[in-house]
């Protein structure tokens, strides 16, 4: 009974770390994602000088959580979002709309992708249960 006590303790406590993780991570996306948000609207008005600061401005915060962003992400993952920065920042500079709305389109939906990324649907289940199992 003693054991069984204890394993349970142990899996209450990873299972409450991982729930930690996952809040942690949708609350520091969302702070770096909610300027991003009010870019899009900026979109429509073609104000290319407030685009430009409210995106170094989200960019600086995903630096600001960059040591913890290490820890959860791949760096391949890490590079698409810098990529998308540069690459967000480049075109605000031009003024060129239809490439800036295609980076800040691609750029959201890279965030979105890593906020549901450890959510724990059953094919991220699979996915994991899959790999640790069959892949090399």
């Amino acid at each position: 009974m003693k054991y069984l006590m204890l394993g349970l303790g142990l899996m209450a406590l990873l299972l409450g770390s991982s729930l930690f993780v996952l809040w942690r991570t949708a609350c520091c996306l969302d702070e770096v994602a909610a300027p991003l948000h009010t870019v899009q609207a900026l979109l429509e008005e073609e104000d290319y000088e407030s685009i430009l600061a409210l995106t170094e401005e989200s960019q600086s915060l995903w630096e600001s959580h960059r040591g913890y962003f290490c820890s959860i992400f791949s760096h391949a993952e890490l590079e698409d979002i810098d990529q998308g920065y540069a690459s967000l920042i480049a075109y605000a500079e031009q003024e060129e709309l239809a490439e800036l709305r295609d980076a800040h389109r691609r750029l959201l939906e890279r965030m979105e992708h890593l906020r549901r990324m450890d959510l724990p649907y059953y094919y991220n289940i699979l996915t994991g249960f899959f790999r640790l199992c069959f892949d090399p």
